[in-house]
């Protein structure tokens, strides 16, 4: 898939979802690079901050792994004895169908250190307030 076919597969997310991500996808492959099997930015939507990615890679690994998340998320916000765990995960407000080709999660912004060294790309996209 070309930057430019996963451009548009962001782009028609954002506009649908009507997302303002502060890093568009134009930026983010310039500052990281083509070979990313997610997009993400820090956003906001429906005046709320949210974290927000795109699965580009669509092999069975990378979208069991991604679909896995949605589930696993589903079920901690969901189950009344996982509770205490919540607040070691972010709320999931929106994902996208499963059955869609690049599903999508918006979920809560949590202020959290990169966990990369100081001059990483996603430290110059997503610096720390």
């Amino acid at each position: 898939m070309t930057t430019k076919q996963k451009i548009k597969i962001i782009n028609t997310v954002i506009r649908e979802e009507n997302i303002v991500p502060f890093s568009p996808p134009a930026r983010f492959f310039t500052k990281i690079g083509k070979v990313k099997h997610r997009y993400y930015s820090v956003g906001k939507w429906h005046k709320e901050k949210i974290f927000f990615y795109v699965l580009l890679k669509n092999d069975n690994i990378s979208r069991n792994h991604f679909l896995n998340e949605i589930n696993f998320s589903s079920l901690i916000n969901s189950h009344p004895k996982l509770k205490s765990l919540q607040k070691y995960f972010p709320l999931y407000l929106k994902t996208a169908n499963k059955r869609i080709k690049n599903p999508w999660i918006i979920n809560q912004y949590i202020p959290y250190p990169v966990l990369e060294n100081k001059n990483s790309a996603e430290k110059s996209i997503f610096p720390l307030e």
